[in-house]
């Protein structure tokens, strides 16, 4: 009997220029088992996205396609999709990824174009199911992970899988299967090639779903692994920068050291990005010692308050200590991180904002802003229920972060709650100050206005009421970019 054929898709989302590495191993691990499969990247040249997609439709006939909602925000384009598919297929229809895995019963009961839905990790889901389809069963009872429709349309979820322990028994991933490789070559995601090198966070912050997702469980892959994908990599896609997006790339300081001195080994010549963020309280001087030798240029430091007793109420497990000496620890070694901060956390007001912002100058470093964001499942959103004012609808998988979102850029977190001690204007004002004073007025700029011109003036009118003595560098930078534009030269 032929092999199955399988179509994924990774869904437009309010976000830019976010690759989607769980779909990627998905399809690589499908392969590896001989299903002919496909990755359409929609979020990636969105013009042609439903072209693209259409042509992977008409090419590849799948048999089951499966759709990775990575983001709470995306279900509106995702609703869209699936009644697209509906009308133009009859394809099994499959969806999976964060949302979906909380969220599984609801969502299937809500969609009648979802057949079934994949919770937690779904590589060994996806070949299970897979497997039935072949055989034409349709008793999916026994298959962990997997939530489905019985008789009557009655919503069955099967018991939930175990995470997988062994990561070094999946396959490398195979960007080749993503229909913008394949046209266009690795380039299309940029110069810097982008992979994951754990799964999961032992950790248990009041304001993220990790904890909710994987039960705080940390599962590495092995040094080896971890550098024979590198090497295939570069190989492959001739890229010389390397992002490790794992939230704790750093847990095992003696996995990274052992990896750092296979990459010099092998001799591969390439810079490192710890993109997916530096836990303080586990880099150690050796550690640091060899990623720096190895061409560490840069990485995140997700602070969240420079506050100690807002720092201390969140749960992060490691102290401001810890973050203050890396912070050190990294400039001594030549190394300029960001730092992200969260505003508007659970305990914040004003003056714990202003002890943030100074903590934020203190080290010279470039500063993101985010607001707090309170996602049903977390700590932070049952805070929320008991102590404050949601300002927007925050529960469920069906966000909608665009409407009625004046404040920040689409794609960012708009303010979501307030609290009598931190009221909405307050916060509104905060903010604005301090994007602007790290410079990172990206982050209000493209809200409330698409005409540019009226974009820029917005960004003007922002900059003179809250924080009017950064004018001279914006508009400086502003009349630089405009003349290098007329020159034609790079502009960043």
């Amino acid at each position: 009997m032929p092999s199955l054929k399988v179509l994924l898709i990774d869904p437009i989302t309010p976000y830019n220029n976010q690759i989607n590495l769980g779909l990627i191993s998905l399809g690589s691990y499908l392969n590896s088992l001989d299903y002919e499969t496909r990755i359409v990247d929609m979020n990636f040249h969105k013009q042609d996205a439903y072209s693209r997609l259409d042509k992977a439709l008409e090419e590849l006939q799948p048999d089951l396609i499966g759709i990775s909602i990575i983001s709470y925000f995306a279900f509106g384009e995702v609703r869209t999709l699936l009644r697209k598919l509906k009308t133009q297929t009859k394809s099994k229809i499959a969806v999976g990824g964060a949302s979906p895995s909380i969220f599984h019963k609801k969502m299937l009961t809500e969609n009648k174009e979802i057949d079934f839905i994949v919770f937690g990790e779904g590589e060994h889901t996806l070949a299970e199911l897979l497997s039935a389809l072949s055989s034409s069963s349709s008793n999916y009872s026994q298959i962990k992970g997997l939530t489905y429709r019985g008789e009557g349309d009655q919503i069955i979820a099967n018991d939930r899988r175990p995470p997988i322990e062994i990561l070094d028994s999946l396959p490398m991933l195979n960007f080749d299967l993503v229909d913008l490789v394949s046209k266009y070559g690795f380039k299309c995601y940029g110069d810097m090639y982008i992979m994951a090198t754990s799964r999961g966070c032992p950790y248990n912050c009041t304001f993220c779903l990790s904890s909710v997702l994987c039960d705080r469980k940390w599962r590495p892959f092995s040094a080896k692994r971890v550098v024979d994908e590198i090497e295939n990599a570069q190989k492959k896609y001739g890229l010389e920068r390397i992002s490790f997006l794992d939230d704790n790339f750093v847990m095992l300081p003696e996995r990274v050291i052992d990896i750092c001195r296979l990459i010099r080994e092998k001799g591969l010549k390439i810079k490192l990005h710890l993109g997916g963020g530096i836990r303080a309280d586990r880099l150690t001087e050796e550690a640091l010692k060899e990623l720096s030798l190895t061409g560490l240029d840069g990485g995140i430091l997700a602070v969240e308050s420079g506050s100690p007793y807002v720092f201390n109420k969140i749960n992060k497990g490691e102290t401001l200590d810890a973050i203050e000496k890396t912070l050190v620890m990294l400039k001594d070694a030549g190394i300029k991180p960001e730092i992200f901060m969260i505003l508007g956390l659970p305990w914040d007001t004003h003056k714990t904002f202003l002890e943030s912002l100074k903590f934020s100058k203190k080290y010279k470093v470039n500063c993101r802003w985010h607001f707090a964001f309170p996602f049903e499942g977390t700590q932070m959103y049952k805070y929320v229920e008991e102590n404050g004012r949601f300002l927007r609808n925050c529960s469920g998988y069906d966000i909608d972060v665009i409407s009625d979102n004046n404040i920040t850029t689409p794609g960012t977190f708009p303010l979501a709650f307030d609290t009598p001690e931190y009221p909405a204007a307050q916060r509104i004002a905060d903010y604005y100050y301090a994007v602007i004073d790290s410079n990172n007025i990206f982050y209000v700029s493209e809200a409330k206005y698409k005409n540019r011109l009226l974009q820029l003036l917005r960004c003007v009118f922002l900059v003179l009421r809250y924080c009017p003595k950064k004018m001279p560098l914006y508009a400086t930078r502003f009349i630089s970019k405009k003349l290098r534009s007329i020159l034609g030269l790079s502009v960043d």
